[in-house]
């Protein structure tokens, strides 16, 4: 499963150096907090309303399994006047391509970097929540886990903004990270 976390950095010299302090930050929680992880991912976005990354034509490649036609062509075919039919119910529900729903573009697997998910503590949207947060070193997270030796620092209620007050966090960086456990 894809969870949402939130990553504290006190200094961060742009995108890249987040992604580099982000890799030591998240080395000892391998295997026991995630499987794999990056930042932004399908989280990518969460800081601000005015990104979604749905909508960013570089998210987006020509679909391999129609060729960027958005139709099979052993699912469906375009007769004579224009009109699309399908070989079946479930051709019809994907409009030609499984693949795309028969636009000829397909989804990445990974998102392209969005630099909108490194931000200043004062940025942050008074209703950002997560799942997770690490700061300093300590996870806050909204449900209960013990894995081998480590286990979680204290329950929260997943809101990032009030979390960082109550923790003095008043200057500084946070960066979207999407992990899989």
């Amino acid at each position: 499963m894809h969870y949402h976390c939130e990553v504290y950095l006190e200094n961060c010299k742009g995108y890249e150096d987040a992604e580099r302090q982000i890799s030591e930050i998240m080395a000892p929680y391998y295997e026991e907090l995630y499987d794999w992880f990056e930042v932004g991912g399908r989280w990518t976005g969460e800081h601000t309303r005015k990104y979604d990354p749905m909508n960013d034509p570089r998210n987006y490649k020509i679909c391999r399994i129609c060729k960027g036609t958005g139709i099979r062509e052993d699912w469906a075919w375009v007769d004579k006047h224009g009109k699309k039919h399908f070989k079946d119910k479930w051709a019809e529900q994907c409009n030609g391509c499984n693949g795309c729903d028969g636009t000829g573009q397909s989804l990445k697997w990974h998102f392209k970097p969005f630099a909108g998910d490194v931000i200043k503590i004062e940025d942050v949207r008074d209703d950002l929540c997560c799942h997770t947060l690490i700061v300093e070193g300590k996870i806050y997270d909204t449900q209960k886990w013990n894995n081998k030796s480590r286990t979680f620092e204290e329950l929260w209620d997943g809101n990032v903004k009030n979390k960082l007050k109550e923790l003095g966090k008043t200057k500084g960086f946070i960066v979207t990270v999407d992990y899989h456990n």
